[in-house]
């Protein structure tokens, strides 16, 4: 009896260690495709969209488990901001969080990648609604639409 019940708890974990691998290396193959340096095609926020040049100056970098994002300040252009990032790409949209190093709070949002291009609609940092939903911005919203090409 006792020997059984050796044998099904050694079964138990097995199993549950062969899905966990499985979920991380799901999780891996979604940080993979993330990786590199994302140009912005277009911006939004709140529902306006960015000139031309405002918005090709937007990078995301990925390297890692760290994000660089360039452009975010008008007043400091070519300032970088790194930031620690999770995502889950079991969800539908695939959420993206990430936390600038300077503060705690996460900056929620979604993401998706299609080919060469990769969508992230986030909260702007002082929102505090909740995460988004879909790829959309309007008036008051509290959101950006980024659009990204991947160099």
């Amino acid at each position: 009896m006792m020997v059984r019940r050796n044998i099904l708890r050694l079964t138990v974990m097995a199993i549950g260690l062969a899905a966990l691998h499985s979920v991380s290396k799901a999780g891996d193959d979604a940080k993979k495709e993330l990786q590199g340096t994302w140009i912005a095609r277009s911006v939004q926020r709140d529902g306006k969209t960015f000139t031309n040049e405002e918005a090709t100056n937007f990078r995301f970098m990925f390297h890692g488990d760290k994000l660089i994002i360039r452009g975010n300040s008008p007043q400091e252009p070519d300032k970088e901001t790194e930031c620690s990032y999770r995502i889950d790409a079991k969800q539908a949209p695939k959420h993206l969080e990430f936390t600038p190093a300077n503060t705690k709070k996460a900056i929620l949002g979604i993401y998706e990648v299609k080919g060469d291009e990769l969508r992230i609609c986030v909260l702007h940092q002082d929102s505090t609604e909740g995460r988004p939903t879909s790829f959309a911005t309007k008036e008051g919203s509290k959101l950006f639409l980024i659009v990204l090409k991947k160099q």
